[in-house]
């Protein structure tokens, strides 16, 4: 039983490995096909079709040397589109993590307003800082946010410890139905592949970005004793009746009201990080295809555009613990699991070193992911259709 209790931390290790392994292997091969095609940033779906082309003949779509299809070509649109989902997903649950931070502050001071109409306050406050373009002007205050968030945590792991039940009263973590909802969450936390290339892209020095104690371990590994500390502590404070997010359980003290603002504060300059992402591809597209004069118009039309449509997914799905879990388990799981193993298994082919122990390893990631991503998205879509309708 007590192996039983503590086996969501158990999972959550074995699933940051899993996701810290596979973001390696994007940037091995982004290393790899740098040195192959001689371009020097590439971005994930980029490496993907640069992947794809270095494949079998019959992967690249060509029969005796002609191309039938442009395989490359169309997964990369695939990849795209899935960061583009994901990413917009994360700032959904951010839209609806941010309106319950505001929502249990008002309520602390006796205000009590409709939870759409706080959301379209936080949907106002947020257009101005996501058109903001330069990411090296959007790190500042993301910097600043992350160390409050590093303090608030601490503070966090502080009231759990010393408001801890009793283990013999904890009887068990969940059931095993809720694996697959854990599965999703899980992957939500730790797919972080998006923003990998376009940091290491950033980077003076490229090659210390997957140092043994470079930036992906040494992040990865913090997110993981973070979420998990928060995640297990949590719980054994408040049992069975703790919320979606652990933060709607504290006192409502002035102290508390006080990290509840620095919460939401630390999730409003993150969105606009998380939001660069898709829009990067989408001022790409439009720089290709629109006349150069309407640039500029059109770039600032394309964010507000993206904003309202976080918005939109955010009021007709207000449940954040299964929107988190649906992103996970639907596209988190391409992203962090499937495509990574496919571009080491082409890269591995083109340097003629695919060996039957890539082979099997790449294949169990592949099957873990699908697994994971079949029984996340049937229980997540049907608890959310419950609830929904």
């Amino acid at each position: 039983m007590r192996l039983y209790r503590f086996l969501g931390i158990g999972l959550m290790f074995v699933i940051s490995i899993i996701c810290l392994h596979c973001m390696r292997q994007v940037v091995h091969g982004a290393h790899f096909i740098r040195d192959r095609t001689g371009k020097d940033a590439i971005d994930y779906a980029g490496i993907m079709r640069e992947a794809i082309n270095l494949g079998p003949e019959w992967i690249r779509g060509s029969y005796k040397g002609r191309t039938v299809l442009d395989t490359g070509y169309w997964v990369k649109k695939i990849v795209n589109c899935t960061v583009f989902v994901a990413q917009l997903g994360f700032c959904s649950a951010y839209l609806l993590f941010m309106t319950e931070g505001v929502a249990l502050i008002l309520e602390a001071f006796g205000i009590d307003l409709n939870k759409r109409l706080i959301m379209a306050g936080v949907f106002f406050l947020v257009q101005p800082v996501c058109m903001i373009r330069n990411m090296k002007i959007l790190s500042i205050p993301s910097g600043i946010a992350n160390a409050a968030y590093i303090a608030a945590v601490g503070i966090l792991l502080y009231f759990f410890t010393t408001h801890m039940n009793p283990l013999e009263e904890i009887t068990k973590v969940g059931d095993l139905t809720d694996l697959p909802l854990f599965f999703g969450t899980a992957l939500y936390s730790f797919e972080g592949v998006c923003i990998v290339m376009p940091l290491e892209n950033r980077m003076k020095n490229p090659e210390h970005f997957i140092k043994p104690l470079g930036v992906v371990n040494v992040a990865t590994g913090l997110v993981t004793l973070i979420f998990t500390a928060v995640g297990a502590l949590g719980y054994v404070a408040f049992g069975d009746n703790v919320h979606d997010a652990v933060t709607l359980d504290l006192p409502t003290t002035p102290f508390f009201k006080t990290l509840n603002v620095i919460l939401v504060i630390c999730v409003y300059f993150t969105y606009p990080v998380q939001f660069h992402v898709p829009m990067e591809r989408a001022e790409k597209w439009i720089s290709r295809k629109m006349p150069q004069k309407h640039h500029a118009k059109l770039f600032y039309l394309a964010r507000a555009f993206g904003v309202s449509l976080t918005l939109v997914i955010a009021m007709l799905v207000p449940h954040l613990s299964l929107v988190i879990a649906l992103i996970g388990a639907v596209v988190c799981t391409f992203l962090a699991l499937i495509y990574p193993p496919i571009i080491e298994l082409l890269c591995s082919y083109a340097k003629k070193d695919l060996t039957v122990g890539i082979w099997i390893k790449n294949v169990a990631i592949i099957c873990f992911g699908i697994v994971g991503a079949v029984m996340g998205t049937s229980v997540a879509g049907g608890d959310l259709l419950d609830k929904v309708f």
